[in-house]
């Protein structure tokens, strides 16, 4: 059986982020000011990153998606007309 991390979702894990963001903020603003500003910094650039990742990857399987039908048609009316 293989275990495997399910796929990130951007809303979830965006609302994770600003959850804990919003916990540590609370623990850190009075007496570490730069340590939240980096965290602040780190989950933004996660947020990017992952958020990024999956626009592109959904981009990608429909540029494949159409060349596919592209191809298809291409082939199909090949097909009919000999």
């Amino acid at each position: 059986m293989k275990i495997r991390m399910p796929d990130l979702d951007v809303a979830g894990t965006f609302i994770f982020t600003i959850g804990a963001m919003m916990y540590f903020l609370a623990r850190m603003v009075t007496k570490y000011p730069q340590e939240c500003q980096n965290l602040f910094n780190f989950s933004a650039a996660a947020l990017l990153i992952f958020g990024g990742y999956k626009i592109l990857n959904k981009y990608k399987k429909e540029i494949k998606k159409e060349e596919v039908e592209k191809l298809e048609s291409k082939d199909l009316g090949g097909r009919n007309e000999e």
